[in-house]
Parts: structure tokens; C-alpha cells; sequence
């Protein structure tokens, strides 16, 4: 930012004649400080310095004489906190595209024949794929969105890949399509399953959750890939799963009706929650957001509530969250809501769209969304 300081005399007029030196300091610990200043004829009594604050919250500039302490002058200023991530992309309702450039949300794409978009990911700003309803695969080269072929008109809820040949995209009639580079195929089917979420950790280990279907009653089930086929690794009749997302092969999370946690061997539950998508940074830093717009963080031993924001009105959940770090978190929903957290507060941002959003995701990590449009 930068700032311009006058000298006053003792009636308030400019101090044209000044030629002391002042000396800038802040409560900013943090801050990069403009160097001492002597006053020259040029100046007539003002000085416009340029200065750098880094730390959030509200902090004080200062600038006195280096001689005479009594001459002074300060001011206060509010820093926001700094956001470090940039081309992050949110997807939603009537195949809308959100997309935040490191400085603001903008509009990107929108198509009313697509009801839905699910689900948001990519190898890098690049090379992102979003994924919906009616088979919709798009393709981000950059600059723009491309249709691609899904070969099928089963709706899709995520995606997710091990590299730019090798992506994975799941939805309803438990559909899996793999996509080599080249073309999607579809490699597994059931029709008595929908699928919600898809991660992993390498081509040869991956898992995909959602919830089955017998005589009317739904079933949690949580399936693994191990390079070869796909096998249904949990099932459970009493709770649904909708998000997964891990640290690595043996500290894996799954949200729904429970919050499940994978250690390499089985699949035990923490806690009962309600809740969508799960993300992290690592097995000590995770969120996962749901109804009322909740927060839930885990530290390692402890899930706590961080915040619920919907319990006052909208939004009334959160289906998306995604970071750069943990000090860079977003969450996505209801009629446009992106709120952003940066390691102390929640805030919301700006809104760009009406639409529901339910997936958010962006180039320095992964994420994970339920499925929408249901």
C-alpha cells in the first residue's frame, strides 16, 4: 500500500520549510518498511512512501522524528487475510463455472442445458475436468471449456485422477469411466448403486463411496481399486457415505451419516455427523463441511466444530471444500456461497452466482464433493 505524510506546523498549516528525518515503524512485526526519509526544498513538507503489511488484522503505521519523538504522527489500518490461492474453479447448478484468479470470483462458464455440474478437478489450470449430469464431461484447456465424449448419459458426480492419462469420473448406476489421454471409457457398472465421491493415491489404489440400493433401503458402501478391479471393501446399511479423501494409503477419510477413517488394515467410525466433502493437508489438518454450513476440523485426535455459518440462514450446507494450505481453505454451497478460512476465521467472499455450488477444487491439491442434483 502506499501512504503520504505531512509535516504540520503548530496551526495546522504544511511545514513547506521542514527538514528533519522521520523514521517509519508498525505493529506489524512482519511488515516491509519504507527507509528513513530526510526532508529536502523538493518535499515541501510531504512524503508519499510506499509500505508492505503482512499479517491480518488491524495494525498501526507510525512515522516521528528521529530527534524529536513529540513530532509524530500514525494510523490504523484493517489487512485482510492474504489468500494464495489462484485459478481456483467452483462448479454447480445449470452447468455453472465459477472461477476465483488469486484476486476475485468471476463468472466463467454457464450452459442451461447442463443441470447440473457435480463435480471439479485437474492436474493443473490447465487441464481440468468438471463433470454432471446427463454424462457432461468438460474439458478446461486454459482458456476454454470443451465438451468431451463421456459415452454415456448417466449423470456423473466426481472426478479424479492420478495424472493427466489416468482419470477416474463416477456416478449414478454406479458408473466408472476412465479416461487414458485419449478417450473416456466406461470400465464398471451397477444399477443398484450411485456413486458420490472418487479418490486415491496412485493408479493402483483408489476408492470410490456412495450408497446402494436393496428392497427401498439404502447402504453405505465404499469400493477399492487396486489397478486391476474394483471391490466393494465397506458396506454398511445403516449410514450413507458421500465424501473421501486421505493423506495417503493408510489415513483415509470418508464422510457421511459418520465420519470413517481407513488405516491401511479396516474402516472404523469417529463419530456421527452429517456431513458432504472432506479435504486436507494432511492426517492433522482436515475439514469437512455439511448441513448448516458446518465446519468440522480434525487435529489429529479431536474433530471440533469450527464454524456453521448456516444456522442463522443461508447458506444451509456446504457440499465442496478444497485448499492451497491450511491457512487457505474455500467451502461451497447453497445459492452461491463461497466462504474462505485463513487458519483463524471463516469469511465469506463475494458472491458471483445465485446457483448451488457443490464443488470446489484447484491446482496445488485435491478435493472432494458429494454428488449434486439429486
Amino acid at each position: 500500500m502506499s501512504g503520504t505524510i505531512t509535516v504540520k506546523d503548530a496551526s495546522g498549516a504544511t511545514a513547506a520549510a521542514y527538514r528533519g528525518t522521520i523514521r517509519f515503524t508498525s505493529s506489524d512485526p512482519a511488515a516491509q518498511m519504507p527507509a528513513n526519509h530526510t526532508f529536502v526544498a523538493a518535499d515541501a513538507g510531504r512524503f508519499s512512501f510506499s509500505i508492505t503489511l503482512e499479517t491480518a488484522g488491524t495494525q498501526t503505521i507510525s512515522a516521528a522524528d528521529i530527534t524529536a519523538d513529540s513530532l509524530h504522527g500514525n494510523d490504523t489500518i484493517t489487512v485482510r487475510p492474504r489468500i494464495t490461492a489462484q485459478n481456483v474453479f467452483a462448479v454447480g447448478l445449470n452447468g455453472t463455472i465459477v472461477h476465483y484468479d488469486g484476486t476475485s470470483w468471476t463468472p466463467q462458464f454457464s450452459d442451461a442445458s447442463i443441470r447440473s455440474l457435480n463435480g471439479v478437478w485437474g492436474t493443473s489450470a490447465s487441464n481440468v475436468f468438471a463433470v454432471g449430469t446427463g454424462g457432461t464431461i468438460l474439458h478446461y484447456n486454459g482458456s476454454t471449456w470443451t465438451r468431451q465424449n463421456s459415452n454415456t448419459t448417466t449423470s456423473l458426480a466426481a472426478v479424479w485422477g492420478s495424472s493427466e492419462t489416468d482419470v477416474f469420473a463416477v456416478g449414478d448406476q454406479g458408473t466408472i469411466l476412465h479416461f487414458d489421454g485419449t478417450q473416456w471409457a466406461q470400465v464398471a457398472r451397477d444399477t443398484t448403486f450411485f456413486f458420490t465421491s472418487v479418490w486415491g493415491t496412485s493408479p493402483n489404489n483408489v476408492y470410490a463411496t456412495g450408497s446402494a440400493e436393496t428392497n427401498f433401503q439404502w447402504s453405505g458402501r465404499i469400493l477399492h481399486y487396486d489397478g486391476t478391479s474394483w471391490t466393494t471393501q465397506r458396506s454398511d446399511p445403516s449410514i450413507s457415505v458421500f465424501g473421501v479423501w486421505g493423506s495417503s494409503a493408510t489415513d483415509i477419510f470418508a464422510v457421511g451419516d459418520s465420519i470413517l477413517h481407513y488405516d491401511g488394515t479396516g474402516w472404523t467410525a469417529m463419530r456421527i455427523s452429517a456431513l458432504f466433502a472432506v479435504w486436507g493437508t494432511s492426517g492433522r489438518d482436515v475439514f469437512a463441511v455439511g448441513d448448516y454450513a458446518s465446519v468440522l476440523h480434525y487435529d489429529g485426535t479431536t474433530w471440533t466444530l469450527q464454524a456453521a455459518p448456516g444456522e442463522g440462514g443461508t447458506p444451509w450446507e456446504f457440499d465442496g471444500v478444497w485448499g492451497s494450505s491450511g491457512t487457505d481453505v474455500f467451502a461451497v454451497g447453497q445459492a452461491g456461497a463461497i466462504w474462505h478460512y485463513d487458519g483463524t476465521t471463516w469469511t465469506e467472499q463475494t458472491r458471483v452466482s445465485t446457483e448451488f455450488l457443490w464443488s470446489v477444487w484447484g491446482p496445488s491439491s485435491a478435493s472432494a464433493s458429494k454428488e449434486a442434483g439429486r
